[in-house]
């Protein structure tokens, strides 16, 4: 049998306070449990000692110890990198939940109530959590200048190079929070939609697509935004980048067609620039027999 390990006063209250909480929470407070914390006070006397070492020795944290560590995270006892929250697997919107029962139960209703399906209510509620873990104050304190940087910081060590999609998820996931910390009366700061890296995933797939095929796709692009005026919508664009370079696949050995007949340009002058024009022609009071009678009715009137 081996010996009780020997922890100072303040690592002793740390055990003492896991034990009644998780018996507060209906949960087992099973001996591996309550052993991985004492293991954890002994080897780290405060939790800041953890919290100041390298990332590679913190993800060395055996799973028993682990569970005590995002105790102390997620009740404002101890902060941690986003770095670590990255790449350690600690399933910190779970151990919140249980011991933020009320504070959960909010904003999942709030983001039920503003659309949000189980899964983006649970996106949300583990983003929560881990900007709390990483600021070191509780859920429900979070505020709106901490999800700003405290969203910033996790974006950047989610993301992977030569993968412009990677924190897309959280990334949404943090939007949407804003918007249910709001209406929940958590925050006082209405949501905002900031996009500071709009446009890197469009550039990375029009990179992979043909440049004879890019420029075609690119003229029909035009013609569509200077026929839906000043605003017109960024999706288009990423459509065709990503059929431009799927054609290749699908049609080995064949040159890809023009993307629209509307998309050949006509000739200019010498010395003009060569810019596409719109083919159809704006409707005038003498009409040619090809002309529709609605067009024929609106020059009249």
């Amino acid at each position: 049998m081996s010996a009780r390990l020997a922890l100072t006063g303040e690592a002793e209250d740390l055990v003492g306070a896991v034990t009644a909480e998780l018996t507060e929470a209906a949960a087992s407070t099973w001996p591996s449990t309550i052993g991985g914390a004492r293991a954890f006070c002994a080897r780290y006397p405060l939790p800041a000692t953890f919290s100041a070492l390298p990332v590679g020795e913190q993800l060395c944290l055996p799973a028993h110890q682990r569970r005590f560590a995002c105790w102390l995270m997620v009740t404002a006892r101890m902060s941690v990198s986003a770095q670590y929250l990255a790449r350690a697997e600690l399933r910190l919107g779970c151990i919140a939940a249980r011991h933020h029962p009320a504070l959960h139960t909010r904003l999942a209703d709030t983001a039920r109530t503003l659309g949000s399906d189980e899964v983006w209510v649970r996106d949300q509620w583990s983003a929560l959590a881990q900007l709390a873990a990483l600021h070191g104050v509780l859920p429900g304190q979070v505020s709106c200048e901490q999800l700003t940087c405290g969203g910033d910081a996790l974006l950047a060590a989610f993301a992977r190079p030569g993968h412009p999609k990677a924190g897309h998820k959280l990334r949404s996931a943090l939007v949407r929070l804003r918007a249910t910390l709001f209406h929940a009366g958590m925050t006082d700061t209405p949501p905002r939609l900031h996009r500071p890296n709009r446009g890197v995933v469009a550039t990375a797939q029009w990179a992979a697509v043909a440049p004879g095929l890019t420029q075609t796709a690119q003229r029909y692009l035009a013609q569509i935004q200077r026929a839906c005026g000043p605003r017109p919508s960024a999706s288009p664009s990423r459509h065709y980048a990503s059929s431009a370079r799927s054609w290749p696949a699908k049609h080995p050995g064949s040159v890809a067609p023009p993307t629209s007949a509307a998309t050949t340009s006509r000739p200019t002058s010498p010395g003009s620039p060569t810019a596409p024009e719109p083919v159809a022609a704006p409707c005038t009071g003498t009409p040619s027999a090809g002309t529709s009678r609605r067009c024929v009715a609106s020059s009249n009137g």
